[in-house]
């Protein structure tokens, strides 16, 4: 293999600068308290899983879609193309005993053999969480407040819309069409092409659609009255969402996961972000004939991190918060860096951030260094201040600087960062 392949990453995955880094972690940082506020806790499950899992669900079909391959015993295994359905394994074979409702969440990479293209990876992160096992009105309510406090958190409540739809409802109006297995017309609705959805359909058939193409409750009634009962327990939900305030929108036209998820589902989008502009996604689903087990109410949904993090550059909403001090230690000669190895431990025991010069530069190179790095204070220490027992500490915002005493090193500290 040649230098240049050598140094190529594979296609449809990428590198994370220490800054890109530092990005996504302040990011996730959000997602991990909003949650734990909520009393969820974290879980993790494998990166690959046996290929049985996916195919019983969605059929041979699938694997065109993964990273499928097979271990040195002949194994069949993909890698994780998303994070729900490893969970729900999880919980059957380990975690059916916790109390309920189970409130869980999980942060994770995922991989899928799609087409790359902008927004869209071949591997990509997913922070999602599950509830199993509670009463379905108040886990939905609490679920959309999740998301909105997340939203709120980062700052794009006001430019996000989060959509709701009711995937039985739909479900139940097709059928009565005719038209439950029309993936062309699925696909039509969820793209909201209405030109295309006309021309596959009767003008007779597309009049008794367009209560659902209008988001128009009262019409589906009038035009299918034994649907009067779900329409009903569907109008509870959304009077709940209203009296907790949590901005939302009807959007009967959500069809994507059509064969996973049932009852109310919802997504939000970052609309700025154009074709791929949907950053999360959930609802309620059962999974239990995967495993073969007995039912169970199951509601979750799943943030993409990229592109939720994409969409914060895009309105400049990305906040890097760490507001621990930097301090950088310059030890001018061996001796001295024994010394400030253990002067750095003390700051560190602070929770101050503390970094120490191990390449040996010069005092110019260091303070550049330190500088260039966002450092607020630098500490100097050659064999001069070890014969006095001293140090010199520089105020580099306000460039004020001081010699002390080793013992009052701390205190300096903490007169610098009061601005005295």
């Amino acid at each position: 293999m040649d230098k240049e392949k050598l140094l190529r990453r594979p296609r449809g995955t990428r590198d994370f600068s220490p800054e890109e880094m530092a990005i996504r972690r302040s990011v996730e940082k959000v997602f991990r308290e909003v949650l734990e506020l909520y009393a969820f806790k974290e879980i993790a499950t494998p990166t690959f899983e046996h290929a049985e899992l996916f195919i019983k669900k969605s059929g041979e079909e699938i694997l065109e879609e993964m990273y499928f391959f097979e271990d040195k015993s002949g194994r069949k295994l993909v890698l994780r193309p998303e994070l729900t359905l490893p969970t729900i394994r999880f919980y059957y074979s380990e975690l059916r005993a916790k109390p309920k409702p189970l409130k869980i969440y999980y942060i994770g990479n995922v991989f899928r053999y799609e087409e790359p293209q902008r927004g869209r990876y071949r591997e990509f992160w997913q922070v999602g969480c599950e509830i199993i096992e509670g009463d379905p009105l108040r886990t939905f309510i609490e679920g959309l407040d999740i998301v909105r406090e997340i939203l709120r958190r980062l700052d794009i409540i006001n430019e996000c819309v989060i959509r709701v739809g009711n995937i039985d409802l739909v479900r139940e109006v097709l059928r009565r069409l005719g038209l439950e297995n029309n993936r062309e017309v699925f696909r039509a609705l969820d793209k909201k092409d209405f030109d295309t959805l006309r021309s596959l359909v009767t003008n007779e058939v597309y009049e008794k659609l367009k209560p659902i193409l209008n988001n128009d409750l009262e019409a589906i009634v009038q035009n299918f009255p034994d649907l009067k009962e779900i329409v009903e327990k569907f109008k509870k939900y959304i009077e709940a969402l209203k009296g907790a305030e949590i901005p939302f929108k009807l959007d009967l036209k959500i069809v994507r996961g059509w064969d996973y998820y049932s009852w109310t589902v919802f997504e939000v989008d970052a609309p700025w972000l154009g074709a791929e502009k949907q950053i999360c996604g959930g609802g309620f689903y059962d999974l239990s004939d995967v495993f073969d087990e007995e039912k169970i109410a199951s509601f979750g949904f799943a943030f993409g991190l990229d592109r939720t993090i994409e969409a914060l550059k895009n309105v400049n909403k990305l906040k890097i918060e760490d507001k621990r001090p930097k301090i950088f230690i310059a030890p001018l000669s061996e001796k001295a860096f024994i010394l400030a190895l253990k002067i750095a431990r003390e700051i560190r025991s602070q929770n101050f951030i503390c970094e120490l010069d191990i390449r040996g530069r010069n005092i110019r190179r260091m303070l550049e260094y330190a500088l260039s790095q966002g450092h607020q204070i630098l500490i100097i220490l050659g064999d001069k201040e070890l014969s006095k027992g001293t140090v010199s500490v520089k105020d580099l915002v306000r460039n004020i600087q001081r010699e002390v005493p080793i013992n009052d090193l701390m205190l300096e500290i903490q007169k610098i960062l009061r601005g005295e």
